[in-house]
């Protein structure tokens, strides 16, 4: 359960700091590359 938990935190977190879109998350994802 806690690793779920964190799981869905982090990415929310990182999402919202970054402000990134949907399509570019996803872009992200599938190129596999960090976002400095």
């Amino acid at each position: 359960m806690d690793t779920v938990s964190g799981t869905e935190v982090m990415p929310q977190i990182f999402y919202s700091s970054h402000q990134v879109s949907s399509s570019e998350v996803l872009n992200i994802e599938n190129s596999d590359s960090p976002v400095c």
